[in-house]
């Protein structure tokens, strides 16, 4: 009796720990989730439902490596659980197995092919790999098994401009604003649907990253044949550079939290493209669009001191933390070393903010110039661009700026890249003078600093 009085005392406390854990759960309070399912699978080690929902919140926290751990566990207690297997390929995804991913996903289509979420994740996983055709009919199937959402949506729309097809991508954008983590801007004000504007003003409100907003500035020009008034609202750091630029003729820069002028409609910057009808042969590349400007118009000194005559290489190896794939975009100052190797090239920081302290941290402050203290803003950065010959970074607004003025520059990208750098060519329709690094194994950045190593020698390194 007292062995089955601890037996059922045992399994009350494994069931209180389980539900508290989901409903910190679906509360979003995944630390405190995490903590409670690591109990249950303490105490109850085939508790597959335990080890799976342990998983997708660790992935959620950020913690890749552990969640696929747990979602092994989970598939091998609950084999024929679809949603298991799915989940497990979403994990193997995030550390970047992507043939393992597929797997995975095609496993679980195998035990319930109407389950539409399977569908779905299997979508993502192709449109990685570069099979786009794979992952369109994935999508349509997904749809077709009633997992109709934004997301979804929004996830194909991403795939399309991944393939080079701007004009499907761009029409399907517009489901972002349906997402929980993109909020609607000014949606008091009346959108503007690209007919006519005479007699009206028109809101052009920048949105998401500071590398947008310089990418997409190349559409102010084109508003003008519409005839009316335009605002652009932008972020602060941009808006010394938007307003010395000829892109800005007529068009009024505020800086975003200003008290706007009476506007009659407004629109996303990142519509534009749609509005305009966007195709890859019709992207707008009248470079450079931007350049560096002085506020009274006279030549500005060199920020810089004087270079010996060698060549000037400007680098950034990491983007702001906050954006969601920083960890796959940015990289450790200490990669760079055999590029801070070549002596017959001076190397200057165009980093800003705390991951410039990497300089001193790795301790480099001999082989590259820390310019931090240099830039205030984006114009001071677009000042420092005209002293540099060559631009090295990672995908950042730095990379954006230096396309847009028209700058020789490098960009190293990981390997599943942002949908603007689609996929396969080291050349961008965005920005004729750039060339793209990819990753040709997902994390693996040496490769891409040893190909950029051996073609620095051609600007005079060695």
């Amino acid at each position: 009796m007292a062995d089955q009085q601890s037996l059922a005392a045992r399994k009350k406390l494994i069931q209180d720990r389980f539900d508290a854990a989901v409903s910190c759960q679906k509360s979003g309070k995944l630390a405190d989730a995490v903590e409670h399912y690591r109990e249950v699978v303490r105490l109850a080690p085939d508790f597959g439902i335990a080890w799976g929902n342990l998983g997708v919140a660790l992935r959620a926290l950020g913690k890749a490596e552990e969640s696929l751990r747990c979602l092994k566990h989970a598939v091998a207690n609950k084999p024929d659980d679809p949603g298991m297997w799915s989940n497990l390929g979403n994990a193997q995804r995030a550390v970047g197995n992507l043939a393992a991913a597929a797997d995975a996903h095609n496993r679980a289509i195998e035990l319930d092919r109407t389950r539409g979420q399977s569908h779905y994740n299997c979508a993502l996983t192709l449109r990685d790999l570069g099979d786009f055709d794979a992952a369109e009919n994935s999508f349509d199937l997904a749809l077709e098994h009633r997992y109709d959402k934004p997301q979804l949506h929004w996830d194909r729309a991403l795939g399309r401009l991944m393939a080079g097809d701007l004009a499907a991508g761009f029409a399907d954008y517009h489901y972002r604003w349906q997402l929980p983590d993109i909020p609607a801007q000014h949606p008091d004000i009346e959108e503007w649907d690209g007919d006519d504007l005479a007699g009206r003003t028109l809101l052009v409100h920048a949105e998401q990253g500071l590398g947008d907003s310089i990418q997409f500035a190349r559409y102010l020009p084109m508003l003008r044949d519409k005839g009316g008034a335009v605002v652009f609202e932008v972020q602060p750091e941009l808006v010394r550079l938007m307003r010395g630029n000829a892109i800005s003729e007529g068009v009024e820069i505020i800086a975003r939290g200003e008290k706007l002028p009476p506007v009659d409609v407004k629109i996303a910057l990142l519509t534009l493209p749609h509005i305009f009808q966007t195709r890859r042969e019709t992207v707008p590349a009248e470079i450079p669009y931007l350049t560096s400007v002085s506020e009274s118009g006279e030549p500005t000194p060199a920020l810089l001191p004087e270079n010996c005559q060698r060549a000037t290489v400007g680098v950034c190896w990491a983007g702001r933390p906050i954006h969601k794939n920083d960890h796959n975009r940015s990289l450790d100052l200490g990669l760079l070393a055999p590029l801070l190797a070549f002596t017959d090239l001076r190397f200057v920081s165009l980093q800003k903010g705390e991951r410039a302290h990497d300089i001193s941290t790795h301790g480099m402050q001999a082989q590259l110039f820390d310019c931090d203290g240099l830039i205030g803003d984006f114009a001071d950065t677009a000042r420092l661009m005209t002293e540099i010959d060559l631009v090295i970074t990672v995908d950042t607004a730095v990379a954006h700026l230096a396309g847009a003025m028209e700058r020789p520059v490098w960009v190293l990208v990981p390997h599943v890249a942002d949908w603007r750098w689609m996929m396969g060519s080291n050349e961008s329709p965005w920005y004729p003078s750039m060339r793209l690094y990819r990753q040709k194994r997902f994390g693996e950045w040496r490769e891409v600093i040893e190909q950029v190593a051996r073609e620095l020698n051609t600007l005079g390194g060695g």
